[in-house]
């Protein structure tokens, strides 16, 4: 994504022979979606070139890259659901952080974020991490 060029591990043929018998994870299933995304930030850092000015082209090119987006949109949604529901109890809860005296807030009490997130285990929290900046990244572009 950040060399902002479409990558062959989107393929599918990458996507489905290696793992052939064996069953992805729930963090190797979002990187296949995050892999996808590549070539829509692509397409959409190509719009930007000056030198396009047929205005009718370029309308239809972002009517189509919104498109784009609203399939990933929804594939990350899915993803999300299925995460849920494939984990016993929730996957994240917050808290009020150790320290936190909400009269005042300082960095001198240790405390700077009054909120702090809990997640059942490492993997869970890796996976929700990845799934938001990918969200982040995703509603960004069609921002």
């Amino acid at each position: 994504m950040s060399e902002r060029q479409p990558t062959f591990l989107a393929d599918p043929d990458w996507i489905t022979l290696p793992w052939k018998g064996w069953t992805k994870d729930p963090l190797h299933e979002l990187l296949d979606i995050m892999a996808e995304m590549a070539a829509v930030i692509a397409t959409g850092y190509q719009m930007f070139d000056p030198a396009l000015t047929d205005h009718a082209a370029l309308f239809f090119a972002v009517i189509g890259l919104l498109d784009q987006c609203w399939k990933l949109d929804a594939k990350l949604t899915a993803f999300f659901k299925r995460l849920q529901t494939q984990t016993e109890g929730p996957l994240f809860w917050h808290d009020l952080s150790k320290g936190f005296n909400s009269s005042v807030l300082s960095s001198d009490l240790g405390c700077i974020f009054p909120v702090c997130y809990r997640f059942p285990n490492m993997r869970i929290a890796q996976t929700c991490m990845v799934y938001w900046a990918a969200t982040s990244i995703l509603w960004s572009g069609l921002g």
